[in-house]
């Protein structure tokens, strides 16, 4: 019988704007686990070396010495699981990362192959044809929104600034189905065992991390909070907002275009008005739809806690407002979250996937001299996702508190180029 661990360690791996972190629980007499908890990037660090993913999954091969004892998968969004996308040859990461052949994978409920596509809770029987439409549908949809966003003249009509063209760009790319990655999850899930996970259900990691509890605190499905469905953009409260930008938009001072006002003379006079209106309603229309899907897919983000002894780790993925909402309502929850040693920060350190009261809720923050200190964890790339200065990622008051308040490591600090030859930053999680 293998004891708890003595140590653990968090390798951080920078893939640029996306999620890709190895944990490691070590055991007296040398014994190792291993979890990988997402491998995914929508944009590689810019002086990378040739076929830079399967360069790190190698490398998260070496560190687990071959053998993968759990793999976790957030949420489906690119920057999550792109690398576990594979190619006939066997060359691709996602070929590299079977390989490890781990004993476990999970994911949330909302990928289970057998859900419909308006499904409320994991299926109890099964339709493989739910699934295979539901990934067709959103693969179209963003790549629609992708090709809207290339094209000169669709976003000259719609009067898109370039911000909201980059934003569109971002978030078709981000969503489509990435078939081939969630192709091999299955594929690696049903060789050894799967997982479609809801809060409060068991991941079956106890015999597998021997000494480790892992709680699953998100995201819940429909039958258990129904808010998940939505999403606010602005919560005063929770969000780490600056200034409010609606009264400037309102204004027309967002605006890239020389002439808002102006319609082409092409339109009949009387026409013109109307034409105006329904050109503004269309491009509303296709950021609201940009902006659904996105918060949609981070609303369905695992949330994991892992506790042994009195030390814990939290890896909430993306999840937003709507998901912490639900185990933020719990006592027993929010007792276990004041503790926390270790925390990955939420969503590449966007706005409203670190809840103020979240935040208020971590005991150990702290400045440098308190003992025990949090530490936290961001994995992401300035300038790649965020349209405005509101919504810029990573969010600037977030860094400046998690700078301030915790021992802060994010994985931009590792410069990348040609001759690296190590590509994650080490975070050593002392066991009490």
């Amino acid at each position: 019988m293998v004891d708890a661990p003595v140590s653990g360690t968090l390798f951080a791996f920078n893939v640029g704007f996306g999620d890709c972190l190895l944990l490691r629980f070590s055991y007296a007499g040398g014994e190792r686990r291993h979890v990988l908890i997402d491998f995914g990037s929508t944009r590689q660090p810019k002086e990378r070396p040739g076929n830079y993913m399967a360069r790190v999954a190698r490398d998260i091969r070496d560190l687990c010495g071959g053998k993968l004892d759990v793999l976790v998968a957030t949420h489906r969004h690119k920057d999550h699981i792109s690398g576990f996308a594979t190619n006939k040859s066997g060359s691709a990461p996602g070929n590299i990362i079977a390989g490890l052949e781990p004993d476990l994978v999970l994911q949330p409920w909302t990928e289970h192959p057998e859900a419909a596509v308006d499904a409320t809770s994991a299926p109890k029987r099964a339709n493989d044809m739910h699934f295979a439409k539901s990934l067709a549908s959103m693969s179209r949809t963003a790549a629609a929104l992708a090709r809207m966003a290339r094209n000169n003249a669709d976003a000259g009509v719609l009067r898109m600034t370039e911000k909201e063209r980059s934003y569109l760009s971002f978030i078709g790319e981000n969503n489509v189905s990435n078939l081939k990655a969630v192709k091999n999850l299955l594929a690696m899930g049903r060789k050894s065992e799967a997982r479609y996970l809801r809060a409060g259900d068991d991941p079956g990691t106890s015999e597998i991390l021997p000494g480790v509890e892992v709680q699953v605190l998100g995201p819940p499905d429909i039958t258990q909070h129904d808010t998940v469905r939505k999403q606010r953009a602005r919560n005063r409260d929770e969000y780490w907002h600056l200034v409010a930008t609606a009264s400037r938009r309102a204004a027309g001072q967002d605006s890239d275009v020389l002439f808002p006002g102006h319609v082409r003379k092409t339109v009949p006079m009387w026409a013109r008005w109307g034409c105006d209106r329904l050109r503004e309603l269309r491009r509303q229309s296709l950021l609201s739809i940009a902006a659904s899907m996105d918060r949609a897919l981070n609303n369905t983000s695992l949330i994991l806690l892992f506790t042994v002894g009195k030390t814990s780790m939290l890896f909430p993925g993306d999840a937003q407002w709507e998901n912490w909402e639900f185990a933020l309502s719990q006592p027993e929850i929010v007792e276990k979250l004041k503790n926390v040693d270790l925390y990955k920060v939420g969503h590449h350190g966007s706005l409203n996937a670190t809840p103020k009261s979240l935040w208020s809720l971590f005991e150990n923050r702290g400045t440098g001299r308190k003992r025990g200190r949090l530490t936290s964890v961001m994995s992401t790339m300035h300038g790649v996702h965020g349209h405005t200065k509101d919504t810029a990622v990573p969010r600037s008051t977030l860094v400046e508190a998690l700078e301030k308040d915790t021992a802060f490591e994010t994985t931009e600090d590792l410069k990348i180029d040609r001759t690296s030859e190590t590509f994650y930053v080490e975070v050593p999680i002392a066991i009490r």
